[in-house]
């Protein structure tokens, strides 16, 4: 069957239950959060990766955030006690062009303000034919689904060595800090963003994402670049601290990087 027509009929199915699933979100909300704290003024901002240290975040810390960006999340990384732990956040989806997600019926009861996949904006708004979306199964969850948003800080899509070649995680924290800057937050907590230093994500084994040995030991090699990217990225939000909490040991440079080792 012609490409164009299969995304054309994923469009119309999962719009369709995305526009169902918009009306059971309003409901839900409109009862059973009438009283949660959605509309306070945000203080900090969290980002979580799926490295191991993401678990600081959702057994101590969760309390302290109402804001989250999840950076690639699927369903085996979150346990049901990890969903009840973000009820009462406002959740912002960092997906690649897979467009995984967490546990799709659990996400109805928690407040997503938007879906962001890792590829320019420009080529994500394209129609079926030149759109870099494969798949548009982020559509059923009813929320607004966008690409990631140019920048006057940063060149984020530019030749430079340490954003040539970064990933959905780091456009996680790019997306992060662009939200602080327009609302006046000068702290984001990241958490999860071991780049690959230690053997286990949050839930899972690191070896498992991978099809061969040789993939897996190329990428916890490159735990060295991944981390100068991060360096690289800090500096240009001079005016935000970022407080780190990883088991990478990694020296970073930036002044406005503080690193936790958990």
């Amino acid at each position: 069957m012609n490409t164009g027509i299969i995304l054309k009929i994923r469009y119309t199915l999962y719009s369709s239950v995305g526009f169902i699933s918009f009306i059971f979100r309003k409901i839900i909300f409109s009862f059973y959060h009438k009283y949660n704290k959605y509309n306070i003024k945000h203080n900090s901002v969290a980002v979580c990766g799926r490295g191991f240290s993401a678990n600081k975040f959702f057994e101590n810390e969760h309390k302290n955030h109402t804001k989250l960006f999840l950076a690639n999340y699927k369903s085996e990384d979150l346990d049901l006690k990890d969903y009840l732990k973000l009820f009462n956040k406002e959740l912002v989806i960092v997906s690649n062009i897979v467009e995984v997600m967490p546990n799709i019926f659990l996400m109805y009861f928690i407040k997503i303000a938007e879906i962001i996949i890792s590829q320019p904006n420009s080529q994500i708004k394209k129609g079926f034919n030149k759109s870099k979306r494969a798949s548009y199964k982020l559509n059923m969850l009813g929320v607004k689904v966008r690409g990631v948003g140019l920048s006057q800080f940063i060149d984020i899509y530019g030749s430079h060595k340490n954003v040539s070649k970064i990933g959905t995680g780091m456009y996680a924290i790019y997306e992060a800090a662009e939200f602080a800057m327009r609302n006046n937050i000068y702290k984001i907590y990241l958490y999860g963003y071991d780049f690959y230093s230690g053997p286990k994500n949050k839930h899972t084994l690191l070896r498992d994402d991978f099809h061969s040995e040789d993939q897996y030991l190329s990428h916890r090699a490159d735990y060295v670049h991944l981390s100068e990217s991060l360096d690289y990225l800090v500096q240009k939000y001079p005016k935000i601290i970022f407080i780190n909490n990883t088991l990478n040991s990694y020296k970073f440079k930036s002044n406005n990087l503080k690193t936790i080792v958990t």
